[in-house]
Order: structure tokens, then sequence, then C-alpha cells
């Protein structure tokens, strides 16, 4: 059990450090506790959804880097898709917390 909470844990990590450390970089303190909160400008960014950008990628991969179009292309694109934005969803809510941790370790003495 006590290795299944310390794999959860330096996963959680992983995913929520990067993000906190850009977040400070581009905010610094200036951030909310919810980062929507403080993307209200510009609107454009908030107004993103995940189907077009989807579309967007697939076509991409498709056009660009000539992947040929199946029924596995579409699946492993839509998975690891799908999971890059729970990642980035699960961190969102904890933004604020971390930011303040990165202030104190990256801020200058």
């Amino acid at each position: 059990m006590w290795k299944g909470v310390a794999v959860a844990y330096i996963v959680g990590a992983l995913c929520y450090f990067p993000v906190s450390i850009v977040g400070y970089y581009i905010f610094g303190n200036n951030v909310d506790d919810n980062i929507l909160i403080t993307l209200e400008k510009p609107t454009w960014l908030v107004a993103i959804f995940a189907m077009p950008v989807f579309d967007m990628l697939e076509a991409f991969l498709v056009k660009k880097l000539h992947f040929t179009p199946s029924f596995f292309f579409r699946l492993v694109t839509r998975r690891t898709y799908v999971a890059f934005t729970m990642a980035v969803g699960i961190c969102v809510p904890f933004f604020g917390y971390l930011l303040g941790f990165f202030e104190g370790l990256l801020s200058p003495q």
C-alpha cells in the first residue's frame, strides 16, 4: 500500500510541478488560486474547446506528418490527447498552492 501511495504522489508531483513553474514564470505572484480566473484575458484562450483542438491535431498529423488515418491511429491519438487534457485539468485547481511553493523556492534572496 505504501508503494502505491508513493507512486501516486510522484505521478501527481510530475504533473503539478511543471505547470506551477511555468505559471509562476508567466504570472508571478499575481495569479489566483483558480487559474481560470487569472486567464480572463485574452478571451480566446478561455474559449478553447477540446474537440476543435483534437480535430486540428488529427489534421496536422495526417496532412503534415503523413500518418495514415485508421481506427488504431484515432484510438491512440484520442487516448493520448485525453490523457494530456486530463493531466492539465487535474493540475488546474491546485495551481495557486504550488505557485506559493515555487515562489519561495525560486525567488532571489
